[in-house]
């Protein structure tokens, strides 16, 4: 009989009848003769399992149609006996699920590849373990949690499960900043200069941060009025001291110096702050500033986006007193091929021939994006093909569509675990987001659920590795992955009142550090990545899905229609 049986902590072995018989002994020593079950009776059981023919089981299942066979049989007492037995293996299992992680990060005060961990971050990940742990065995399903731990598909953010924390949100700014919000308890009314318009967003960004686990977009143009207020004040000033040595000109000329270096002052504090924000896991917030060139309407707004820019490619001050370009904020542009003849093409010539990470996208891409971004996303769930393809490999007699539609199936049911998670919860839990403008304004101890709706948000579905998969299986399976992928995620979306995206893109090393265990198997197909690349993309993708390019410089940009194309294209020094 060949079988895979897939135990809780997700790896796969052989199946062996003789475990079962070992079990059930077992429990037969626990109970009288005349209760115990027969060398025929356990051949029945057994033979009743293999004759279901199923590829793969769950360790689970299996113990479930014992009991229920022990029961069917008459042997209560025995059964009674095998159900205790099968508890006190789960306790003793469920005991150390997390003290070994938990005391291994205490002993080496290291995480992962070696990294050592401050205070807060040991902290954090130490909590992390606890939570991952809780979620595997109480909250999550079993099948979801074998094929999290089998690494077939990453349930994102898992250790923060226990907490009702959305992944990302794009900050409705223009609402807080004119309405007033509150951070603390503490209102704060709209900012009266550009200055204190970045220093409230700079709270905006760190509060936030404590409250969800992803990444927080940001509108550039929000804060463009700011410096219109901080000129009208500081030239009413300068009016009022110099009029009688300065014309109307000068005291004009003066005031703009003085506002500029403001802007510039500013702009660092959004710099310096959002790298220097204590997070409780020891990481930076994940901010994006989007810029788009014709928001640009003025020589003022210009000088922003200028400086904005500038201070991005320059970088800050490490301890050495080098500059170093920091990975957050990140600029997304809208892009246009044709951009060095315009007006403000200097500015997005600055960025593209910088060191600096960025993303681009043309202008109608990047349209489609900020209103996409404008839903905040529940949570991400990644698709590991690369993964399913090398078990399919493996396993001559496994089909790999079934393997993905199986597996389709375990993400679909961590999307409704994710949705679930977060109904019912209460606007105080998070009141940045829910009461006070940066998703919504809802009152006091009112529920969220009329926002977990596709008019507000969003659940992605991370495909990775679809070309490394097509060059494991054959081109023949390119259309064939592409229309059940497309097919599953189109009956999902009619099926629900929420709405589940496609996107291809995942944070770097993220496959590769936490759950790709066969690179020297990659290898034998001439794969040394999972990022899809342009030609692969180009040859009808996934048309309606947020598709990432990630390049390592500018020079591709320009070749192929690749600025032309709707993918959104990251540069990334770190790719």
């Amino acid at each position: 009989m060949y079988m895979k049986i897939v135990k809780r902590d997700g790896r796969t072995v052989e199946y062996n009848s003789d475990k079962i018989r070992v079990a059930i002994g077992k429990a037969n020593c626990e109970v009288s003769e005349q209760e115990r079950l027969s060398d025929e009776g356990i051949n029945s059981i057994i033979d009743y399992i293999e004759s279901l023919d199923r590829k793969r089981m769950l360790v689970e299942d299996i113990q479930d149609i014992i009991e229920e066979k022990i029961m069917e049989m008459g042997k209560y007492s025995l059964a009674k006996k095998y159900i205790i037995y099968r508890y006190k293996r789960s306790v003793i299992r469920q005991t150390n699920t997390t003290d070994a992680s938990i005391l291994a990060i205490l002993k080496n005060n290291s995480y992962g590849d070696g990294e050592c961990l401050v205070v807060n971050r040991q902290r954090d990940v130490m909590a992390g373990e606890a939570s991952k742990d809780l979620a595997y065995r109480l909250l999550l399903p079993q099948n979801v949690v074998a094929a999290e731990k089998e690494n077939r598909i990453k349930f994102c953010n898992v250790e923060y499960f226990t907490e009702p924390s959305i992944e990302s949100v794009k900050v409705n700014l223009q609402d807080m900043f004119e309405k007033g919000t509150v951070i603390n308890g503490v209102k704060i009314d709209e900012p009266k200069s550009f200055q204190s318009a970045c220093n409230v967003l700079v709270e905006i960004i760190s509060s936030l941060s404590f409250c969800q686990n992803g990444s927080i977009y940001v509108d550039l143009k929000d804060l463009f009025k700011y410096y219109n207020m901080s000129y009208e004040k500081k030239y009413e000033i300068y009016k009022s001291l110099m009029r009688d040595t300065l014309t109307n000109e000068q005291i004009c000329a003066v005031t703009e110096t003085q506002v500029f270096l403001e802007v510039k002052s500013g702009i660092q504090t959004i710099f310096y702050q959002t790298n220097t924000i204590p997070l409780s896991n020891g990481l930076e917030p994940q901010v994006y500033f989007l810029i788009d060139q014709k928001d640009i309407t003025c020589q003022a707004e210009e000088k922003i986006v200028f400086e904005f820019i500038r201070q991005k490619t320059l970088g800050i001050k490490d301890e050495k007193d080098n500059y170093r370009i920091t990975r957050y904020p990140m600029v997304i542009y809208s892009l246009d091929e044709g951009y060095e003849n315009s007006a403000c093409g200097y500015l997005a010539s600055e960025l593209l021939n910088s060191e600096a990470d960025y993303i681009v996208m043309n202008e109608k891409r990047f349209n489609d994006f900020r209103k996409t971004c404008e839903r905040f996303n529940q949570g991400s769930i990644i698709l590991n093909l690369a993964n399913l393809a090398l078990l399919a490999k493996k396993d001559d007699d496994e089909d790999f569509l079934s393997l993905l539609e199986e597996n389709l199936g375990y993400c679909y049911e961590g999307f409704l675990c994710r949705n679930h998670n977060l109904q019912g919860v209460y606007s105080d839990k998070s009141p940045l987001h829910w009461r006070h403008g940066a998703i919504a304004r809802l009152d006091s101890m009112e529920k969220i659920d009329s926002y977990l709706r596709r008019e507000y948000s969003t659940l992605t579905l991370v495909v990775a590795g679809f070309e490394a998969c097509v060059k494991i299986l054959g081109e023949e399976y390119k259309t064939k992955i592409r229309d059940l992928i497309v097919k599953t995620l189109k009956m999902w979306n009619n099926d629900n009142s929420f709405e589940i995206v496609l996107s291809n893109y995942f944070e770097e090393g993220v496959l590769e550090k936490m759950y790709l265990k066969d690179e020297s198997e990659l290898k034998k197909y001439g794969i040394a990545s999972l990022l899809d690349t342009a030609e692969f993309m180009n040859n009808e993708y996934f048309k309606n899905g947020n598709l990432y390019l990630c390049i390592k410089d500018k020079s591709i940009l320009f070749e192929k229609g690749i600025l032309e194309s709707h993918w959104i294209i990251k540069k990334s020094s770190s790719e």
